[in-house]
């Protein structure tokens, strides 16, 4: 914003309510989200301030594409930019074409340009899939699996200060030399090199923009309850993002006087 002498407007405290007051207020053109409060804003009742406003253009990440259109169509936004990254990631990528559900693009036609792959998982286990040559297996098109990068010089991963979860991060090729960060994240890519988010792998699921932890949940609740057996995964909630928690408890619990059977 500095480079380019554009004026930046930032809320103190973000308002569903106040959201297309505010950018009529300041003449905002664009505007910077994330999918979750698109999802606030389109909640609220319809008022005549939707479509008083100057707003031509939505940067955002998270925006499924059933909200995607609900948003544009009754806010009369032009234009959508979808990206996806992390701030521990070595890689982000950008959807500039307003194509509706997509979190990025891959260069399909020269894959030298590229060094982000999407790998088959094991339907069963949820590992990767390999070859007689114990390589894992490259997706094809519109076949899901999880997306990795490999690191490098041009896109390092520098390590969260856990040893332990960086090593999480890490999935080996042939050498110590040649590695590839794992996003946990399963996607799809298609015919056009669009590619798009399908869900979390792994011990996490996201919920109102943040990752949670199923095992940190867990003794958690196994810490306050003292119980051994809980187990914790991430279930769809209809017209919200992600996946709520759902704790699935095996024990007797003892609340006020009364004995419960989980």
């Amino acid at each position: 914003m500095i480079y380019t002498g554009a004026t930046l407007v930032i809320r103190k405290k973000f308002s569903a309510k106040n959201f297309w007051t505010d950018s009529a207020k300041y003449n905002c053109t664009m505007v910077c989200t994330i999918g979750e409060l698109n999802h606030y804003v389109l909640a609220q009742p319809p008022q005549p301030t939707d479509t008083q406003h100057k707003v031509r253009l939505i940067i955002t990440a998270g925006l499924r594409k059933e909200l995607w259109l609900e948003f544009q169509k009754r806010f009369e936004v032009d234009h959508i930019i979808e990206f996806y990254g992390s701030t521990e990631g070595n890689f982000g990528i950008i959807n500039i074409y307003n194509k509706p559900g997509s979190v990025g693009a891959l260069p399909l036609f020269v894959p030298s340009l590229q060094n982000v792959t999407i790998l088959k998982l094991h339907p069963e286990t949820g590992g990767y899939l390999r070859d007689e040559n114990g390589f894992c297996v490259e997706c094809g098109v519109r076949e899901p699996g999880e997306t990795v990068c490999e690191i490098t010089k041009v896109s390092p991963f520098y390590r969260y200060r856990n040893k332990k979860n960086s090593a999480k991060k890490f999935l080996g090729i042939v050498s110590k030399q040649e590695m590839l960060f794992r996003t946990g994240d399963i996607m799809h890519i298609d015919e056009e090199g669009l590619v798009y988010f399908c869900d979390r792998s792994g011990d996490t699921f996201r919920w109102k923009g943040e990752n949670v932890s199923m095992a940190e949940v867990e003794t958690r609740i196994a810490t306050v309850l003292k119980l051994t057996d809980v187990v914790v995964h991430g279930v769809e909630v209809p017209g919200n993002e992600g996946r709520a928690g759902m704790a699935a408890i095996v024990g007797t619990l003892v609340m006020q006087g009364s004995t419960l059977a989980g």
